[in-house]
């Protein structure tokens, strides 16, 4: 089985955070100057009418920032940020938290675009024979696709980190289809990732939230990054910083066993942490 190098450093306040753990795991290999870049970050739902707080619940907008940034020094130019975050009221969704977070600056600054998967084109893809979902196509078809979710546990899944958080590039439909009781849900996403394969995935372990996925749970200061261009070690590791061994977590044993992958992060990760 082929060995995962997985980044697990300490974050502060210094703009080499990122840099550092993105080196360190070789996370540009890949990437080209003039790629269409796509980065996801984890914008899970948003609301007017009561506050979320972001801490543990949305990925950290200053590490998003400082991921155009690295992307800007490497020469790229064609960077887009999408998500499609679940409304929780009528006419509130992606655009709103994309606004509430302060994703419009990024724009301004550095000429990146915005786009909302829930209102972008689609493609369909198959998770099984008969079963299919829609799937933004700006995910699919994307040069570099750059996965940024975090750290936080979830009450059906275990865990939401980096297999989890591409379920936000389904389609409204698909992702009510996926929680279909005739359907289990910890095979659905797995599929749908080896299908969108990001190139390079970082967990925002900055805060770890207990309980989410959303307002309702505890936020812990932890000031992590994990970064690897697998996608399968960040989401051990980052269970294993959450107490939660990967074995007991039923999408990562069905991903690792389909994907011939260890999951015994005694012998598939290898990292630097300070």
């Amino acid at each position: 089985m082929a060995r995962s190098t997985v980044a697990l450093i300490r974050y502060t306040h210094a703009d080499n955070s990122l840099q550092k753990a993105v080196e360190l795991c070789d996370g540009f290999e890949n990437l080209k100057a003039n790629d269409n870049v796509l980065i996801k970050p984890n914008l899970v739902a948003w609301s007017n009418r009561f506050v979320i707080s972001p801490y543990g619940v949305f990925t950290t907008t200053r590490l998003v920032e400082d991921m155009v940034l690295l992307l800007k020094e490497f020469g790229c130019e064609k960077i887009t940020i999408g998500e499609g975050s679940v409304p929780m009221e009528k006419g509130v969704g992606t655009v709103a938290a994309f606004k509430g977070l302060g994703y419009e600056e990024l724009v301004s600054r550095y000429g990146v675009k915005l786009l909302d998967f829930n209102k972008s084109k689609s493609t369909h893809i198959n998770l099984y024979e008969d079963f299919s979902i829609p799937v933004a196509r700006e995910a699919l078809e994307a040069d570099f696709f750059i996965n940024m979710p975090v750290l936080k546990t979830h009450g059906a899944a275990t865990v939401s980190l980096s297999i989890k958080n591409l379920k936000g590039a389904m389609k409204i439909a698909g992702k009510k289809r996926c929680h279909s009781p005739n359907r289990h849900l910890e095979h659905n996403f797995p599929i749908m990732a080896e299908k969108l394969n990001p190139q390079l995935t970082v967990i925002d372990g900055i805060y770890m939230l207990e309980k989410g996925p959303l307002h309702i749970g505890n936020a812990f200061r932890k000031d992590l990054i994990i970064a690897s261009r697998d996608i399968l070690g960040p989401d051990i590791v980052g269970a294993a910083v959450m107490g939660i061994d990967a074995k007991a977590v039923k999408h990562l044993s069905f991903f690792a066993s389909r994907n011939e992958k260890s999951i015994d992060i005694r012998i598939m990760t290898s990292g630097d942490f300070h």
